[in-house]
């Protein structure tokens, strides 16, 4: 017996939905024209690509299965709904299968199955939605399947499978309906979508997670496929979301080793992005966490320059240390990628210290110095949340390699050694029941040379390495934080926690070389409100073999204002 058909999804969709809106799509399913439709699953579609493929996939999971008469029996589209009727029929056994497809597509992940004879039926239809996948990344969205002949020998049916590509598409424009300010040329080069690219459904597919990856917007609704005769259109829905943020912390010590008496610290920070359109990024935040001494860090980054994949940036920090000395570092960046969420960097980096007293210089280990450091840094998020993530990873690597010149006291004259400066960070975040989330953060940093002076040190301690301690409280010139979080999120961006804090830190290649590991554990909130994000740490610490000391425990306060 011998029997010709062709899978016509492709036609009905195409006819039925150019501008296909975000509808529930309900598939019915029967066993044989005598029986009752029951509906076999119902899911959500965005654009006609996506209902396309979950049409296919479910006559592609009855196809598998050697149901060789199924088939849709009418697909009924309206302006909220589409309800497809589906006839499974007999079943039979898979026997002979041919693959031929045209020379236009090129299959790189599926070269197996290239124009071969005698195809393993069940490793075929394993593999086919990854062969129609290639082929809506190579510009045909609409490929079908069509199975030429059918010819039954006993129970076993032989066919021939052709893979026809259809229509091609191209990208053609993408239209932005929102009130927020952004440029086109940034939206097109973040989104990595260009006018005349061949259409990608990889591409498509990561639209929704990049631009929630995104600080500063998101999707108001579902984003929209507009498809003509050989082009397809994007359609964004975007809306602001709040990043801009202001916070300032006011930190209560006790028991300060000059005057026994309280010491009041404060931290200020100011953050803007996007105020341009342009995803630009301006930071500046200023600390005091000791009576003579101040610390200044500003920065600023714009990407995609000249609508290229190439940004700019640079950090200003200056550090002044009671009436010792005073540090200030420059560093100028070439940014490939995004400035703020995933991205790759070159940078150089100029730091200099200077005396502002000569006073017992040689047995405090300072020195005036100069580094040039050129260096390298990877940033990767993917998390559900930006302030308050429950979900997901947080990576950021930096490594700079240069020389740092300084004066010695039986050489006046800067003498050039070696240099490297490396950090590691990542957060990890785990859902764990309905409104508890686990995080784990590490934080490593190092500064190697022939020779590291006090005033290069890198400063550890508060609330935002480990807590229990003074603000930057602990010199060092490596270390490695671990901080443990149980959290219960009431509401969104709302949480009590309890935590853990581990710490090894070291001073090297300085004239007091040290050793130490540190512990802290503790309590806090952070409670959501209309004006902010309210914080407030309660946490004691201890270093080496030293008592947890509760009248030594540290309270720390914080408030993040978003706009």
């Amino acid at each position: 017996m011998r029997i010709n058909f062709k899978y016509l999804i492709f036609g009905i969709i195409v006819f039925l939905s150019h501008n296909l809106n975000a509808q529930v799509l309900e598939i019915f399913v029967r066993s044989d024209e005598n029986s009752e439709y029951q509906i076999s699953s119902k899911s959500s579609v965005n654009d006609s690509v996506q209902l396309y493929s979950k049409l296919n996939s479910k006559y592609l999971e009855y196809m598998s299965d050697a149901y060789i008469l199924a088939g849709y029996d009418s697909i009924i589209i309206d302006s909220s709904n589409v309800k497809a009727y589906f006839t499974s029929v007999e079943q039979f056994e898979w026997g002979r299968i041919d693959l031929i497809y045209p020379d236009s597509l090129t299959f790189n992940g599926a070269n197996r199955f290239v124009k071969q004879k005698d195809i393993n039926p069940d490793e075929l239809f394993q593999n086919i939605d990854d062969i129609l996948k290639e082929a809506a990344n190579q510009g045909y969205p609409f490929c079908e399947l069509k199975f030429d002949s059918l010819d039954f020998v006993e129970n076993l049916a032989n066919t021939t499978v052709k893979i026809l590509p259809g229509q091609y598409y191209v990208f053609d424009s993408i239209q932005i309906k929102s009130d927020l300010k952004i440029r086109q040329h940034y939206v097109e080069t973040y989104l990595d979508i260009k006018k005349g690219d061949p259409f990608s459904i990889k591409q498509v597919d990561q639209i929704e997670k990049k631009i929630n990856d995104l600080q500063y917007v998101e999707l108001s609704r579902p984003f929209q496929l507009a498809f003509g005769e050989d082009h397809a259109d994007l359609i964004l829905y975007l809306k602001k979301k709040k990043a801009n943020s202001f916070n300032g912390m006011i930190g209560i010590l006790q028991n300060n080793k000059t005057t026994g008496k309280l010491l009041i610290t404060g931290d200020v920070n100011l953050f803007l992005l996007n105020s341009f359109g342009a995803g630009e990024l301006f930071s500046f935040r200023w600390q005091k966490f000791e009576a003579l001494s101040q610390n200044l860090n500003s920065e600023f980054s714009i990407p995609y320059l000249f609508k290229t994949r190439f940004g700019v940036g640079a950090l200003f920090d200056i550090e002044k240390k009671d009436s010792t000395y005073l540090n200030t570092d420059f560093t100028g960046r070439i940014i490939f990628g995004n400035n703020t969420s995933n991205g790759f960097e070159l940078f150089f980096t100029r730091s200099a210290s200077f005396l502002l007293n000569s006073d017992s210089v040689v047995n405090n280990n300072l020195s005036d110095y100069t580094t040039n450091l050129f260096g390298t840094s990877y940033r990767y998020s993917n998390t559900d949340n930006y302030l308050a993530p429950r979900k997901g990873i947080k990576l950021y690597l930096s490594s700079s390699f240069g020389t740092k010149a300084f004066e010695t006291e039986t050489d006046l004259e800067a003498k050039p050694v070696f240099q490297n400066k490396t950090r590691l960070e990542i957060s990890y975040y785990v859902p764990l029941f309905t409104y508890m989330a686990l995080k784990f953060r590490s934080l490593s940093s190092m500064i190697y040379s022939e020779q590291i002076f006090d005033n290069e040190l890198d400063l550890l301690g508060g609330l935002k390495t480990i807590r229990g301690f003074d603000e930057l409280s602990l010199p060092v010139s490596s270390y490695s934080v671990l901080n443990n979080e149980i959290r219960y999120i009431f509401e969104r961006e709302s949480a009590l926690f309890v935590f853990y804090d581990l710490a090894y830190f070291e001073k090297r290649y300085t004239l007091n070389d040290s050793f130490n590991y540190a512990m802290g554990f503790g309590a806090g909130l952070d409670l959501k409100t209309n004006a902010g994000i309210f914080t407030i740490v309660f946490a004691v610490g201890k270093q080496n073999q030293n008592p947890f000391q509760f009248n030594s425990s540290k309270i720390h306060f914080g408030y993040t204002s978003s706009f």
